[in-house]
């Protein structure tokens, strides 16, 4: 019995909600502030997915600026282009991560159209490595090649495929982005000569609990979105069961919840504090690819919050908007938003919400002093409600 205590606990849906919210920083929302706070979050979080879609920052801006206060649109690139404590690779999928994890993410690679795409462009491409070596950081704007390649994604001209290639495969890394454009340059000259890319991308026990820890509740069965990148189920369970038998994980049961989850030992402190902890009754705007919302099955398990961004959605099919942003309000998701930032006026595109909630006066007030905090991260004071506004 006492070693069931110690390998496993047993909370209720509202314990884990409020687990998940403290550990990402949402309980309450904006407790960090600045710079500080956005390597705070990088440090906790261990990894942000990067989306080039930019309708009110992109969804690195979103993850930020629920968490953090007084900051703006793009102020994490001083943390990674200037001061280079993070880089952009393959983890769940393309992420920001600390420097210090870059060790544990993704291994670049190579498939039959890199290597065949290698084996044809040898000479120009370690022309090209030369070329930036002697020159520095370059983007494909400046490769003067027309010829289109038809063996990648969307047939890139073949510049752009070339410095893919290059980052893919470790020749390159990604100096910096401006304007939505990607520059590339050397990795040692970028961040030292003893810099390394990984050697492998299989699961171990430092990755799976580097997952566990970015996530915060993860499937024991090492399936779901929210394992997304770590390899099969069949290779992570195991490595789940020993490091539950070490102690390094605890086993989560959820009352009125079938599965079984995971959570990490280190952080089985939440559970003491949030028993302390009132619900702060505030609005936050999350972003579509939130670290919380990896798992979008845990997500429903919890909250009763089915999400899908529709970004990718056939508009004829789409439920909400092309870009919608879930509403947390206090330890609940309430509704989604659609935002965008036309010049300087914020549009409201639409509001939807959950079925279970009704606006009351205390909920009104919190949510424009939500929607100002959003403004004023965008540096913009104007609102156009393009559906109905509540009131």
């Amino acid at each position: 019995m006492l070693k069931w205590a110690i390998l496993r606990m047993k909370v209720s849906k509202k314990t884990a909600r409020r687990y998940l919210l403290a550990k990402h920083f949402l309980l309450p929302p904006k407790s960090l502030s600045g710079i500080k706070g956005i390597d705070t979050v990088f440090k906790s979080l261990h990894s942000i997915q990067f989306d080039p879609q930019n309708p009110c920052g992109n969804n690195v801006d979103l993850v930020l600026q629920s968490r953090v206060k007084n900051i703006h649109p793009l102020d994490y690139h001083r943390w990674l282009y200037r001061q280079r404590k993070g880089i952009e690779c393959l983890d769940k999928e393309l992420c920001l991560v600390p420097i210090e994890d870059f060790c544990l993410c993704r291994r670049v690679y190579s498939n039959q159209r890199t290597d065949r795409f290698i084996e044809e462009n040898k000479k120009k491409l370690e022309k090209l490595v030369k070329k930036i070596s002697e020159n520095g950081e370059l983007s494909s704007s400046r490769i003067n090649n027309p010829k289109k390649v038809d063996c990648f994604w969307g047939n890139p001209r073949w510049g752009k495929a070339a410095l893919d290639v290059l980052w893919r495969t470790g020749r390159l890394v990604i100096s910096k982005r401006e304007k939505g454009r990607k520059y590339f340059d050397l990795p040692d000259k970028l961040y030292g000569a003893k810099f390394n890319w990984p050697d492998g991308y299989l699961p171990d026990e430092e990755r799976v609990i580097r997952r566990v820890e970015s996530v915060g509740i993860l499937p024991k069965t090492g399936t779901g979105q929210g394992w997304l990148g770590m390899g099969k189920g069949q290779q992570i369970a195991p490595i789940v069961d020993e490091l539950l038998k070490k102690g390094i994980l605890k086993e989560l049961s959820i009352d009125g919840v079938n599965k079984k989850y995971l959570i990490s030992s280190v952080e089985k402190h939440f559970f003491q504090e949030i028993k302390k902890m009132k619900t702060i009754a505030e609005f936050s705007f999350l972003a579509p690819l939130d670290n919380l919302l990896w798992d979008r099955n845990t997500i429903r398990d919890l909250f009763d919050f089915d999400y899908k961004w529709e970004v990718y959605t056939p508009k004829v099919q789409r439920r909400y908007g092309h870009y919608t942003l879930p509403v947390l309000y206090g330890d609940r998701f309430v509704a989604r938003i659609e935002p965008r930032l036309v010049g300087e006026i914020l549009e409201i595109k639409g509001l939807w919400l959950e079925p279970s909630f009704f606006w009351d006066k205390k909920s009104l007030a919190a949510f424009y002093d939500c929607l100002n905090r959003f403004c004023r991260y965008l540096k913009n004071s104007s609102v156009n409600w393009l559906c109905d506004k509540p009131d």
